[in-house]
């Protein structure tokens, strides 16, 4: 997520590659925290940082 960011790589983009290997509901689960949309399905094969965490890494790792 925090790679998405920095590099400001498009979601259609990442989706379209992530096609291939049958990783779309984990691309699309990933891009929801980058528009402030924290809350997570209980369905989802990943686990993703909470917002504090999330904020804390950007600022631990220089991504604005």
């Amino acid at each position: 997520m925090l790679l998405i960011e920095k590099l400001d790589i498009d979601k259609e983009t990442l989706t379209e590659t992530a096609t291939w290997y049958d990783l779309e509901t984990v691309v699309a689960a990933m891009y929801r925290p980058l528009h402030d949309e924290f809350e997570t399905a209980d369905d989802l094969s990943i686990i993703l940082p909470s917002e504090p965490e999330f904020t804390a890494l950007k600022e631990q790792y220089g991504v604005s």
